[in-house]
């Protein structure tokens, strides 16, 4: 549990937070939305953390994001996605050597 930000073990407490914000519209499954609610008042403050924490972890490379979603997929099964993600990642790379 050690590569995960302290803030992980934290979020089903209520804890208050109030930096910017900005006013999205998200569609999320319904069960998750279910899940989040059923914790209580302060519900979008959790999935706003939860997000926030996965931002940092990526930024801070405790997740190699693109790299272990390909090769989950891979190992499920899944190489229709993994090849695609691939594609995709191929791409971005391609835009940024061109400097698009």
């Amino acid at each position: 549990m050690d590569m995960f930000p302290d803030e992980c073990h934290t979020f089903g407490w209520d804890i208050e937070t109030r930096p910017a914000k900005t006013k999205v519209t998200l569609y999320l499954e319904t069960n998750v939305v279910k899940f989040f609610k059923e914790m209580g008042v302060g519900y979008q403050d959790r999935i706003n953390r939860i997000l926030a924490v996965y931002m940092r972890m990526c930024v801070q490379n405790y997740m190699a994001t693109e790299e272990k979603l390909r090769q989950r997929a891979r190992d499920n099964g899944y190489d229709y996605i993994a090849d695609r993600a691939e594609r995709r990642a191929e791409k971005k790379t391609q835009l940024k050597r061109t400097g698009r």
